[in-house]
């Protein structure tokens, strides 16, 4: 075989060149005739070299050829051709039933779209195209100027779970939590002027909440972090991205702390993932009670308490079943639907006439939550008469009371 076309056979140490018996070599092509040398391997594939299109054509390494680098597919075998730089004559590698392990030319071409400006006009890239060297398109992994200026960025693949250095799995509350920061623009911010929402996810459960704050200062960090974990609470381990209010946070705390690589957010997934199903649940929230985008922060904490309780997980489990083990026991209640309560203070009870209806109408705002996440039993409620007459936000008042 000419040495200038073995490297295509012999990518791999295990194949073994053997002559092919003229029965055996028939079914390569229609024509045997075609046919001018042929080699068998040790993994049940053949190849030759030859002109598929009409008569065996003899090879001599002192002629010089060009590559095309193009595979077709003829009589169900791969072949490669070249063409002489002056007859115009096309000399076949013919590859029949190729392993995998030949390499990534030896492959069937897939079938290209049609040109929408039909026949006659080639298509702007092709896996088959010949390198230009003007214009270095296609890119080629072997040209110095492609490898300079072409470079991709590493994969972000899907972790593979279970390599031998992996972080051990999350078997309990607060065993792992990740956590990130959703920064409000000042156009955007709440009534009381919170302008960062701080996401707390626990990898165990999935239980997540969010946490409105002024900045995303460090003290207002662990603050939060503090209030998702609740009392007696240790976390292990958190992930987050390189904030430095996360870094100084989960020093204070004394927490192990991993960060993602570097302005790859696609290495924070799990986080990243929490915040975007936050705000955009906090914004489907504010849409269908039809309460202004200032009150934010309390449509974010139903949000996240109803998300808790009533999602279910891919386990068949809702978050709440995994952290408390049974399920929200509670009335569960749409933020900004109508509610009636009983009024308590002196000037709630002026509202109600003596002889009349002892209940007066409200929205409800939401669950008061215990520090870790539990519920007090309590709900936030403004008056309905407070919103209908208030000029202005500090006139309405979120007041709480005990749910029936």
């Amino acid at each position: 075989m000419p040495a200038t076309y073995s490297k295509w056979l012999t990518c791999s140490s295990k194949l073994i060149l053997t002559p092919l018996s003229q029965s055996t070599s028939s079914r390569t092509t229609t024509n045997a005739s075609h046919i001018e040398t042929t080699h068998n391997t040790s993994d049940s594939w053949f190849a030759f070299f030859g002109d598929c299109h009409g008569g065996a054509l003899a090879l001599d390494d002192t002629r010089r050829f060009k590559d095309k680098y193009k595979w077709h597919q003829y009589n169900g075998c791969h072949h490669k051709h070249w063409v002489t730089p002056f007859s115009g004559e096309r000399i076949s590698l013919i590859v029949y039933k190729a392993p995998p392990h030949i390499g990534p030319e030896i492959r069937s071409p897939s079938p290209s779209p049609r040109s929408p400006r039909g026949r006659g006009h080639n298509k702007l890239s092709s896996p088959y195209a010949e390198h230009n060297i003007y214009t270095h398109f296609p890119k080629d992994p072997n040209c110095e100027v492609c490898k300079l200026c072409k470079t991709d960025r590493a994969h972000c693949r899907t972790k593979v779970k279970g390599a031998p250095d992996d972080v051990p799995e999350p078997k309990a509350f607060a065993d792992a939590i990740t956590a990130d920061h959703k920064i409000i623009n000042a156009d955007d911010a709440s009534k009381d002027n919170d302008r960062a929402a701080l996401i707390v996810q626990d990898r165990w459960s999935s239980w997540v909440q969010g946490f409105a704050c002024p900045t995303k200062s460090s003290e207002d960090t662990v603050k939060a972090i503090k209030r998702f974990l609740g009392p007696q609470t240790k976390c292990k381990y958190i992930y987050t991205d390189n904030s430095e209010e996360l870094k100084a946070a989960s020093r204070e705390l004394g927490i192990d702390h991993d960060k993602s690589r570097p302005h790859r957010p696609q290495t924070n997934g799990v986080a990243e993932r929490a915040v975007r199903r936050v705000k955009e649940g906090t914004s489907c929230t504010l849409v269908q009670s039809g309460w202004n985008e200032a009150y934010w922060p309390e449509a974010m904490n139903c949000f996240c308490f109803l998300r808790n309780a009533v999602d279910t997980l891919v386990d068949g489990q809702t978050a709440w079943e995994k952290r408390f083990g049974r399920p929200f026991k509670g009335k569960i209640l749409p933020f900004g639907c109508e509610i009636n309560y009983k009024p308590i203070s002196d000037k709630d009870v002026s509202k109600t006439h003596q002889f009349g209806a002892k209940m007066l109408p409200g929205i409800f705002m939401g669950y008061k939550q215990k520090s870790g996440g539990g519920w007090t039993g309590d709900v936030f409620i403004c008056d309905s008469a407070e919103i209908q007459n208030a000029q202005r936000f500090s006139e309405i008042y979120i007041k709480d009371f005990a749910a029936s």
